[in-house]
């Protein structure tokens, strides 16, 4: 019993020290280290939830893969930007370009270009001239724009008669071309003749001229049997 008794009494003392002193430094030391993990958790899970700031740019990011669109060649030129052409070479190389917008500038500077360098320069360039003259369209709808083609090629043909005919005449029959193109053709191998008249009178340039014309026209009926 006496045994009993003290054990007994060794337990009471034991808890009743324990309900004395409830904070237990181990506890304590434990509740510490936890603290902070806890803490960082919720700090996490705030983050993830909140919206990003830079939620516009990472959409936005995939826009970098695609390279951007040329859009230069939908864009009409500046007028302030005019394009000097000094030469006879630059006007052909404007003429045959479909997407050029000088076409109107080459024809108002072909008269004086022919006059000064056309009679000059190598006849294989009459027939580059002609060609862009008929293969010319009025892109931006321009009212002189058949006054304007007219006038280039009767320069072409005064300067070079027989060169420009010889292009022209076959052109008339090119079922390539509207008839207004082939109408105009007749136009302006009409109205050329007068100028080529005053200019090549009494020369050989005059007679091959109307001969051309004559033939090719007429298909080598009577009309190419006459002398002139």
């Amino acid at each position: 019993k006496s045994l009993n008794t003290e054990g007994t009494k060794f337990i009471l003392s034991k808890w009743f020290s324990a309900e004395s002193n409830p904070k237990s430094p181990h506890k304590d030391e434990k509740r510490d280290q936890i603290k902070p993990k806890v803490e960082e958790v919720k700090n996490a899970e705030v983050a993830k939830d909140a919206p990003s700031e830079n939620a516009e740019e990472d959409l936005d990011s995939d826009d970098d893969d695609f390279p951007a669109y040329d859009m230069s060649n939908d864009t009409k030129v500046d007028p302030q930007k005019t394009k000097k052409i000094l030469y006879l070479r630059e006007v052909i190389q404007e003429l045959v370009n479909p997407e050029s917008d000088y076409i109107e500038d080459c024809f108002g500077l072909l008269p004086d270009l022919c006059r000064r360098h056309l009679k000059h320069e190598d006849p294989g360039l009459v027939p580059q001239l002609i060609k862009g003259i008929l293969y010319s369209q009025n892109r931006f709808d321009t009212q002189d724009w058949v006054k304007l083609r007219e006038t280039a090629a009767v320069a072409v043909l005064e300067t070079r008669p027989v060169a420009a005919a010889k292009s022209l005449v076959p052109a008339f029959y090119d079922k390539n071309f509207p008839m207004d193109t082939r109408f105009g053709i007749l136009t302006w191998l009409t109205n050329a003749a007068e100028g080529i008249q005053i200019q090549y009178r009494g020369k050989a340039e005059f007679f091959d001229y109307i001969k051309t014309c004559v033939r090719g026209l007429c298909g080598g009926a009577g009309w190419a049997k006459l002398e002139f």
